[in-house]
């Protein structure tokens, strides 16, 4: 039977909900922490990265294990994709890791 709730992202292993939430539409604080409150476990922090959604992540802080954090980077110029990075660091939106998946 198919589970149409949740999904392996990937080739990572790691399950995810079918409906993710992304910085990009304007969510804040209230919105992410609602979304995860109803089981969204799969947050994408895009090119456009708001404050209010970094608020957001701020507060699942101590609950960091519940989700997974994806990090988008983007730059016509390859030399600009660690500064894109950097902006978007965990440490920046109170987070003190990111993971990377294991190749299998």
């Amino acid at each position: 039977m198919i589970d149409w709730r949740t999904s392996l992202l990937g080739k990572t292993n790691w399950k995810v909900g079918r409906l993710g939430l992304a910085s990009s539409y304007g969510a804040d604080e209230r919105c992410v922490q609602m979304a995860f409150e109803r089981g969204i476990n799969y947050l994408y922090w895009g090119s456009m990265r708001t404050a209010k959604f970094g608020a957001g992540l701020r507060s699942l802080r101590s609950r960091r294990d519940e989700f997974r954090l994806v990090i988008q980077s983007y730059s016509r110029i390859a030399a600009m994709v660690p500064w894109s990075l950097e902006r978007a660091s965990p440490v920046k939106c109170g987070h003190d890791y990111a993971l990377r998946p294991q190749q299998p």
